[in-house]
């Protein structure tokens, strides 16, 4: 504290020389907690950071000639494989088991590597549930199971070649970039995701699919594809009437090796020679004779409503309505067609069944 004797001017420059000092121990302990901060950091993070310039060789891709930070390091050294390929979901579904795939034919020397993007994951995921699907979605799931949960490709086949498989990272899609492309179609997103795939040189990128649509989307932008061979595909499902059918051969077979076999003579008590009545179709007028004959011997009845309802009483309130139609569809129809009913009953043929021989 300044003196009285002091002059105020030397207490003032006093003061001031202290909050200086003050303030310069506080950015100057700041500074070094800052520094210390970022050598954790650095030490802690997983990733390096570079820089690139080429949209799909595993940077956020924007414009051309556009600096942008990249991603993390590679779950795998693509240099170790001899092919990097990408499947679509119809090779999963539709061919036979990934592990048994004549890979030679892509490759003879190996090692391959099988990529499985995203929307590829998705399709064969919403497949789990397909009666005639989900079998394959799921054993392709257990399949790439290992390789998901571990971040790196996993062995599905020793060979030779060597096939490994692995889910694919990407990175997001500009799809402003790609304006010829439908982001709501399965088949285009396929193909934009390996345009955006990381950790694979664009130049070793080919799509595998049975599918024309997608290997013409990735040829116009200028991946190349592979049409997977018919001979890779299982062998065609039966339909549900094939199933049935090959059940009830099954159920007959059964029968037959399991229910005795029996012999029977049929004998007809018919003289010789066969005689087979023919009845002419009635006239008009003896059709009109005889219809007028069933009415007359059919009459329609009458009804009585008692004044107390009662339980033994029976009342028909649609009688009126069943009578006429009675008298002008029914009758007429049996007028019409008595001349068969009287053929079949005299052109009747007795038979007896008796026991055979083996």
């Amino acid at each position: 504290m300044c003196s009285a004797t002091r002059s105020r001017s030397s207490c003032a420059s006093r003061d001031s020389v202290s909050a200086s000092s003050a303030i310069f121990l506080v950015v100057l302990v700041m500074s070094r907690l800052w520094a210390r901060l970022k050598d954790l950091q650095a030490a802690a993070r997983p990733a390096r950071i570079t820089l690139a310039h080429h949209p799909g060789d595993g940077c956020w891709p924007h414009r051309p000639n556009a600096l942008t930070m990249c991603r993390m390091e590679s779950g795998f050294d693509h240099a170790a494989y001899s092919t990097i390929l990408f499947m679509d979901s119809m090779v999963a579904l539709e061919g036979r088991p990934l592990r048994t795939l004549p890979w030679h034919e892509i490759d003879a020397a190996g090692p391959i590597l099988v990529l499985v993007v995203p929307q590829v994951n998705a399709e064969i995921d919403k497949r789990k549930r397909d009666g005639r699907l989900s079998k394959r979605a799921r054993e392709f799931n257990r399949l790439i199971g290992p390789a998901a949960e571990a971040a790196s490709p996993t062995r599905i086949s020793d060979g030779p070649p060597a096939v490994d498989i692995a889910v694919a990272s990407c990175d997001r899609i500009e799809w402003d970039v790609l304006d010829d492309l439908d982001p709501e179609e399965g088949d285009a997103r396929v193909v934009a995701q390996i345009l955006y795939a990381r950790d694979v040189p664009r130049e070793r990128r080919l799509l595998l699919s049975h599918d024309i649509n997608p290997i013409a989307i990735a040829s116009r932008h200028g991946l190349k594809a592979r049409k997977m061979p018919d001979h890779w595909l299982q062998e065609p499902e039966p339909s549900p009437s094939e199933r049935e059918l090959m059940r009830l051969k099954g159920r007959v077979n059964e029968l037959e090796a399991t229910q005795p076999e029996f012999d029977a003579n049929i004998v007809f008590g018919a003289d010789e020679p066969l005689q087979l009545y023919q009845v002419q179709e009635l006239s008009n007028e003896e059709r009109n004779s005889l219809f007028y004959r069933v009415l007359s011997q059919n009459p329609k009845q009458q009804q009585h409503r008692p004044p107390f309802a009662t339980v033994l009483f029976e009342y028909d309130d649609e009688y009126d309505e069943k009578y006429t139609s009675y008298k002008e569809s029914s009758v007429p129809r049996y007028v019409a067609s008595v001349h068969r009913y009287i053929e079949a009953h005299f052109s009747q043929i007795p038979f007896s069944v008796r026991p055979g021989t083996l």
